[in-house]
């Protein structure tokens, strides 16, 4: 099991953010990572990849995403301009970006991008507002084939449109939706994770909001086929995983 955080020892082996368990003991990962991890992913072939705050693996440069092989910490692409929270690969093997950045690589992208394993590609004008972030991301795949990705966080504009806290990009028609019920749409505080029930379109979503849809939602949502639903009026307290 790999882990990784902000942290210089696993057990007693120094370590520079991420670690790997053998099964009986703890051990380096490469050179490690600069800067903290937020979040690690395992890709379709077995690699190993993780964004955060960190720009260099040993003297490798790795802006705020990297692979690793085995072996060694690569960049993805060259990385991007500012923090990465949030990645994941969708049924094709791309993967989702998000976080607080202008350019991944070369490529012009607020706050999200996506990598094809050899390109990046901007989602539209991507997410914006004040102090915005994209601090979850979950690739969505409908009956039909029709595929997309959701996006929460701080961002009030997606597209360039009114977009409370999360939206929906639809891969197919290259365009951002906001989450809307009954003329209201998204949350009211951060969105911080995301997660699909297994087998079905139902997107479940927590943070720190108190509302969806204008209506009472106790710090986690469910969202399918244009509504919400409210859980029994969720939990008593901010949701950080599911």
């Amino acid at each position: 099991v790999y882990a990784g955080g902000n942290f210089t020892l696993s057990g007693t082996t120094p370590v520079s953010n991420v670690a790997r368990w053998t099964g009986t003991a703890w051990e380096q990962v490469g050179a490690g990572l600069n800067g903290p991890v937020w979040m690690m992913a395992t890709a379709p072939d077995g690699s190993i990849y993780a964004a955060g705050e960190f720009t260099a693996s040993g003297s490798t440069t790795v802006n705020y995403l990297a692979r690793f092989d085995g072996t060694a910490w690569t960049s993805v692409g060259g990385g991007t301009d500012g923090i990465v929270y949030s990645l994941a690969f969708d049924a094709s093997g791309g993967l989702y970006v998000g976080g607080r950045f202008t350019t991944a690589g070369a490529t012009a992208a607020n706050n999200m991008a996506y990598w094809n394993g050899t390109a990046w590609a901007a989602l539209g004008t991507g997410l914006s507002g004040a102090e915005a972030a994209v601090i979850a991301v979950a690739p969505a795949t409908y009956a039909g084939g029709a595929t997309g990705v959701y996006a929460g966080g701080t961002c009030t504009l997606a597209g360039g449109q009114a977009a409370n806290l999360i939206a929906v990009w639809d891969a197919g028609l290259a365009q951002w939706s906001p989450l809307e019920q009954a003329t209201v749409n998204g949350v009211n505080a951060a969105v911080t994770h995301m997660a699909f029930e297994a087998g079905s379109e139902t997107l479940y979503t927590g943070g720190a909001f108190t509302s969806a849809g204008g209506q009472a939602a106790g710090f986690v949502a469910g969202w399918t086929a244009g509504a919400w639903s409210y859980l029994n009026g969720g939990v008593g307290g901010p949701t950080s995983s599911m």
